[in-house]
């Protein structure tokens, strides 16, 4: 027969700082007051820089498709000036400021036309005397050798009033 000897064992190290760790826990329970309210601070400065983030994002957007909705409205009116046979360029191009709506916004239009030629050229683009003809030499009044061109721009101003988009194009006369 054998006999079995019991060795009692020794409670380990990591018992120990258990049970200290339980009972200081027991003491601290819970958040202070100073610790709610700094989190609550911090909540407060992340949920404002959030909230003008978005704003921001919100206002830029607005201008951004407001200054699409612009820059199609003047190509819209540079197209239709492209499409005009030669001869009559000048019947309809010369518009004062007149309110167009597109979607929500009113925008304000004006499209101007003017002779120009090749000698008046600065920097590649032709640029109108004051008080240059705004049509087309008949055949007749063209001087020989030269290069007759118009100049169409178009402006449209955006609703708030501040920006304005500019279009030009250069037709042949």
């Amino acid at each position: 027969m054998s006999v079995r000897l019991r060795v009692p064992r020794l409670p380990s190290p990591a018992a120990g700082f258990r049970r200290r760790w339980a009972m200081r826990r027991c003491a601290d329970d819970g958040f202070s007051l100073i610790e709610v309210m700094v989190a609550f601070i911090l909540f407060m400065i992340v949920s404002a820089s959030a909230t003008v983030a978005i704003a921001n994002a919100t206002k830029t957007s607005s201008t951004t498709g407001s200054k699409i909705a612009a820059t199609n409205l003047a190509q819209q009116y540079l197209q239709q000036a492209r499409a005009l046979p030669v001869a009559s360029l000048t019947a309809g191009l010369n518009i004062p400021a007149m309110p167009t709506q597109v979607g929500n916004g009113t925008y304000t239009v004006s499209q101007s036309a003017c002779l120009a030629t090749a000698a008046s050229t600065a920097a590649g683009q032709p640029t109108c005397a004051a008080g240059a003809p705004s049509a087309c030499p008949t055949p007749a009044a063209r001087v020989s050798g030269t290069q007759y061109m118009l100049n169409v721009s178009v402006n449209v101003t955006m609703p708030d009033g501040k920006r304005t988009v500019a279009e030009n194009t250069v037709l042949s006369c």
